[in-house]
């Protein structure tokens, strides 16, 4: 199991939302902080709700790239996987979730009854609830229904990941056919321009790189990030693709 992770505030107070990959169920706490400790505790309340998750993840902030946050997933089993910091849409799947969960609030009276909405309503082309798709059963909202639609229902599991890998490539293709393009190729090695000591692919991001320059030490990109530089007289090693 795969959740995304994303700290966020509404109405001056700060919470953490977690979205589940797979049936798109949305947890929402509130955050005394935003420290690790605070962070962290709240993760944990989730995790005794719905089970430890073999990934998280997150934007990399602070608060997840601490030794804290680091020997809680040690703890835990759990694998954490960054996206780049502070780049919009990197940790996609949970800045939806945020948004989709502001809008409801926005609109909300009662923000609790508005997750249960959510959490109640069948996703598009699935025709099945993010409580069905992770419990297996229709929780009781403020809607008339029979007592019979809401006993425990099995579902084709595999007929679902296929309906839902379809959107998504749905999706990918009326994505990149409208903004998507086509990204410069990477400074030539030995070129004086290249500014970079080494830059390391990571295959689970795709156009992403960890870049280690010097002076500042490794740190995320995303492919469309890197520039040629060419500073007056400047020689500097070659580039390097692992």
């Amino acid at each position: 199991m795969t959740v995304g992770t994303d700290p966020f505030d509404f109405e001056s107070k700060t919470y953490l939302l977690t979205v589940d990959y797979y049936s798109k169920f949305i947890e929402v706490d509130r955050l005394q902080d935003m420290g690790s400790k605070a962070t962290i505790e709240v993760l944990k309340a989730q995790v005794s709700r719905h089970g430890i998750p073999d990934v998280i993840r997150s934007d990399g902030g602070p608060q997840f790239a601490s030794k804290d946050f680091a020997r809680f997933c040690k703890e835990y089993g759990i694998a954490h996987k960054t996206s780049s910091p502070h780049l919009l849409g990197a940790n996609g799947e949970a800045e939806r979730a945020v948004q989709t969960v502001k809008r409801l609030w926005r609109k909300a009276a009662d923000m609790q009854l508005a997750l249960l909405d959510y959490r109640t309503t069948p996703l598009e082309g699935v025709n099945l609830s993010p409580a069905q798709l992770l419990m297996g059963r229709r929780p009781r909202n403020k809607l008339p229904s029979l007592r019979d639609l809401l006993t425990p229902t099995a579902y084709n599991r595999q007929d679902v990941m296929h309906r839902l890998n379809q959107q998504k490539a749905n999706q990918k293709f009326y994505h990149d056919r409208k903004s998507a393009s086509d990204l410069s190729a990477l400074v030539p090695r030995g070129d004086p321009g290249n500014i970079w000591g080494s830059s390391t692919g990571f295959a689970d991001f795709c156009r992403q790189f960890s870049a280690r320059d010097e002076g500042i030490g490794p740190h995320l990109h995303f492919r469309g990030m890197i520039h040629r530089k060419r500073p007056m007289g400047f020689v500097s090693s070659p580039l390097s693709l692992k």
